[in-house]
């Protein structure tokens, strides 16, 4: 699963876009990222918008628990 999360100016989420979806886990995962904290970036010093891409990563349980 795929997420692009836009950050403003004082690390609050303001837009969760979803790229690609799992949807028995997208519901789960965007709560997730919501009561994550982002540290604000910055460009010459001040404060600015900004996003990141997050991927998420769930195992087959086929691959995780081998026979």
């Amino acid at each position: 699963m795929i997420l692009d999360v836009t950050i403003d100016k004082s690390g609050g989420i303001t837009k969760i876009h979803v790229i690609r979806s799992v949807p028995s886990l997208t519901p789960q995962s965007i709560k997730a990222v919501k009561s994550w904290e982002f540290r604000v970036a910055a460009y010459k010093d001040q404060p600015v918008a900004s996003h990141t891409v997050v991927a998420f990563v769930f195992p087959s349980p086929a691959i995780a628990n081998p026979a």
